[in-house]
């Protein structure tokens, strides 16, 4: 007989919760196993390819007047594409301008395959390497030429990238990559990596081809006429947008976009940026004083009051890159003794890189802010997880003793105390964190300081460069400018 009673809902949810897992357990585990198995079968495939330096830059070109532009400029590095229709380019007009050819093998081959295979064979004197997305010509010449990889591979991030660059010599990245993840990818890839800066995107390649359905007369029972041969075509839609459109030999039609991608602009800001830094610090080094060099460079090319924060942060001399350099302590001496840290310094460092704000990687390799600390501090959504990344990096390279060091004077100095010491309690570590009338002025005379300020790093006895070390080990996508 059953006595009437209840059964407590925290029960129930027990019952549900170890049922949960054990399945969850069985799952696991029959996963474990196949891994086991799959682990000892598979061994990564060697690849036997050409690995050659490529040129820095490269013009994808089409016409003749393209191709006169270019030698005017004294460029000589051509990407050319023998398989499109109405070129008036061809492979012995090339050669007779003696300018260096890397061929444009197309992304889609069906069963044109050996016609595309035959061209590359009879012209392998001729060209320096072979530029496309398509893994069977890849394959087949990439341990002949070398391989630039298009940027139809959608390379997203640094594995795929590792990945190609087991393979070919160079990869494009996609180009709908924004800037912060670009410079991103290119932090974590030290070569191996390119990008287009100029031209019109395709937006569709097809079978179908509508050139030679309207005006060549092309149907099932009739072939085409080739109409595309005489002339340039866009498709316009209802916005007046114009789509250029060309077919290549094998009756494909190709679609660009109504508006050419146009990176050149940001390339002349970098490029200005690091020619400034370059002359601020040839004068430095000739012993002229900071503020004003940064004045009047930075007055020579006009540039804004951030991008002079960008290049007084970024330079110093020679020598005091030695020097600093001299005092940089490795990161495996960190468990030896009592670490000094400069917190608002290390700790805005970070909450900038976890907010995907503009950081500076410095001629002295250190990572600064350009936010700068102009007696106001307020704590936002990043400081925790800021401080608990220290609290992560301290551990794991098992330092007993750390100090944090804060300016008393600074709007929420004390609220920013309490944070640190309240998300420490679980460091295994002793933590202190010291309010103090000015923090320079105390770590400028200690050893194994915590810094990227040049002004403290040029005075204390020794320093760690950790904020670099996080950012690289436990930040992604960050958006670090580097003029090095």
């Amino acid at each position: 007989m059953f006595e009437e009673g209840f059964l407590p809902v925290s029960s129930i949810n027990e019952v549900r919760r170890k049922l949960t897992e054990a399945i969850n357990n069985e799952i696991i585990n029959s996963y474990n196993e196949n891994k086991k198995l799959n682990e000892r079968s598979f061994k990564e495939p060697s690849y036997d390819y050409v690995k050659t330096e490529v040129p820095e830059k490269m013009f994808y070109i089409t016409t003749v007047e393209q191709l006169k532009a270019l030698k005017q400029l004294g460029e000589k590095d051509i990407i050319f594409n023998p398989f499109i229709r109405n070129s008036k380019l061809s492979i012995d007009r090339l050669l007779q301008e003696e300018v260096n050819i890397y061929l444009k093998a197309p992304n889609i081959i069906k069963e044109e395959f050996n016609y595309v295979e035959r061209y590359i064979n009879d012209n392998l004197k001729n060209i320096k390497g072979i530029v496309t997305a398509n893994l069977g010509i890849i394959n087949k010449f990439n341990s002949i030429l070398p391989i630039i990889g298009d940027y139809k591979l959608n390379i997203f991030n640094s594995y795929s990238l590792e990945f190609f660059n087991k393979a070919i010599s160079e990869s494009l990245i996609s180009v709908e990559l924004n800037k912060k993840e670009i410079s991103s990818l290119s932090k974590r890839i030290s070569s191996g990596l390119q990008m287009l800066v100029y031209g019109r995107i395709e937006v569709m390649v097809s079978e179908y081809c509508p050139i030679g359905s309207t005006y060549g007369g092309k149907c099932d029972s009739k072939q085409c006429n080739n109409y595309c041969e005489r002339g340039n075509f866009k498709l316009i839609d209802r916005m007046d947008n114009k789509f250029p459109v060309y077919t290549d030999k094998f009756c494909r039609s190709y679609i660009l976009n109504s508006v050419p991608l146009n990176l050149v602009p940001n390339i002349k800001e970098l490029e200005k940026l690091k020619k400034a830094k370059e002359e601020i610090e040839w004068l430095l080094n000739r012993d002229y004083k900071i503020d004003p060099l940064v004045n009047f460079v930075s007055n020579k090319y006009q540039f804004t009051n951030r991008q002079r924060d960008a290049i007084k942060r970024s330079v110093s001399s020679y020598e005091k890159n030695t020097i600093r350099k001299s005092k940089r302590l490795p990161i495996n001496k960190m468990n030896e003794g009592t670490i000094h840290i400069d917190g608002f310094n290390l700790i805005i460092t970070l909450e900038v890189a976890l907010s995907k704000g503009t950081l500076i990687r410095g001629s002295d390799d250190n990572i600064r802010d350009l936010a700068g600390l102009r007696g106001t501090y307020k704590i936002i959504d990043k400081t925790e997880e800021a401080i608990n990344l220290i609290g992560i990096f301290l551990e794991k390279y098992s330092c007993s003793s750390v100090k944090f060091y804060l300016d008393s004077p600074v709007s929420n100095s004390r609220n920013l105390k309490y944070k640190i010491l309240e998300l420490s309690e679980n460091w295994k570590m002793n933590i202190e964190v010291e309010l103090v009338n000015n923090a320079d002025i105390i770590l400028e005379n200690l050893d194994r300081v915590v810094s990227s300020d040049a002004a403290i790093i040029d005075k204390c006895i020794s320093y760690f460069n950790i904020s670099k070390v996080i950012i690289d080990e436990y930040i992604k996508d960050t958006n670090v400018i580097d003029f090095n």
